[in-house]
């Protein structure tokens, strides 16, 4: 028999990882207490998949450093895996996500992760060691992340003016490029066929929603929890939202 795999996707901040199978017995295992659409991991045969975990200090305005968000969001993979039957050690290949360290001018914290990493992988009492790769990312995404520090921000006293400048803070941004390709067919003299081929966010450029307005005293203020496309009450499908590929046939006459 077999011995059970394991795919997971570190983050480091961890990452999240999918699979696929056309022919493969397939079970999918739920978030647990969340309605978000991605499944918590899915066995596909003798293979796990497990969707990337990050440590849950990211969505406070004082995450821990990399060595410190390495091994809560490890212990967190450990414990997703001791839930299926699973340890550490039947991890067979991890994909890991830095994001830049202020503290590093930018750049990723590698020997900070693998002073976590190493606590769990290669030692005495777990000797296996899985394939990896690790990478450094611009930024990560978490279902709520303050885009302001909280911290930096007081009201103002009743009846004064504040002092923090218009135009100083800015949002995500936004960045998208459609494709769409036309093709018209003469069927009579008066009647046209054009078939349509609409392609949206072609990049696949992730646009997130602006922060929550308000004081930014708690963790539901000045937070990103979303998409522009999902804050307008059109996800998957509106402006910003991911790749995506219409075809359309229309009869002009």
């Amino acid at each position: 028999m077999f011995p059970k795999r394991i795919s997971i996707a570190i983050l480091a901040v961890l990452a999240a990882c999918a699979a696929v199978s056309a022919q493969s017995n397939i079970t999918r295992i739920p978030m647990p207490n969340s309605t978000f659409p991605i499944s918590q991991g899915v066995w596909v045969g003798d293979t796990f998949y497990l969707s990337g975990m990050i440590d849950s200090s990211v969505a406070k305005s004082t995450p821990g450093d990399t060595e410190a968000q390495t091994a809560h969001a490890l212990d967190a993979i450990k414990a997703a895996l001791a839930a299926q039957h699973l340890a550490l050690g039947d991890v067979v290949m991890m994909h890991a996500y830095l994001a830049g360290d202020p503290a590093q001018g930018g750049k990723m914290d590698f020997a900070g992760f693998m002073r976590g990493y190493t606590q769990y992988f290669g030692t005495k009492d777990q000797p296996n060691k899985p394939a990896r790769s690790a990478m450094q990312v611009l930024s990560l995404i978490h279902i709520s992340v303050n885009w302001l520090n909280p911290n930096a921000f007081t009201p103002s006293a009743n009846g004064a003016y504040g002092n923090t400048p218009r135009n100083v803070l800015h949002g995500p941004g936004f960045e998208d490029v459609d494709l769409s390709v036309f093709k018209n067919t003469k069927i009579t003299e008066r009647v046209t066929a054009q078939f349509r081929v609409e392609m949206f966010n072609l990049f696949n450029h992730l646009n997130l929603a602006a922060p929550g307005d308000g004081f930014c005293t708690d963790s539901s203020s000045c937070a990103i929890g979303t998409t522009i496309g999902a804050n307008y009450g059109a996800p998957g499908i509106g402006a910003g939202e991911p790749y995506n590929t219409q075809l359309a046939l229309k009869i002009l006459f």
